[in-house]
């Protein structure tokens, strides 16, 4: 049960039942909820799902978010080809 967060469900849940595609980022700092936080508001039903590693380089950061997309079943496409050859992988 999440108590004082209807600002931030709200949100989420505004994102998820919109007529377009919505990519929600959600960054604090560590250990507040976060993962929790969107685990209650979807009730744990997720098509995608990647958390980021904390003091890597952006360069990492993509390449790690590339991999998991990959993973999940994405094929290649635009999104994926501009995010390597624009940080030189």
């Amino acid at each position: 049960m999440l108590i004082g967060r209807e600002k931030e469900i709200k949100t989420l849940q505004q994102a998820y039942h919109s007529e377009y595609s919505e990519f929600v980022a959600v960054y604090s700092r560590r250990r507040i909820g976060k993962t929790f936080l969107i685990r209650e508001a979807f009730n744990y039903q997720f098509t995608f799902q990647h958390t980021g590693v904390y003091k890597e380089s952006l360069k990492k950061q993509l390449r790690n978010f590339r991999d998991a997309l990959k993973m999940s079943g994405m094929k290649k496409g635009n999104i994926l080809t501009r995010c390597s050859n624009r940080h030189g992988d």
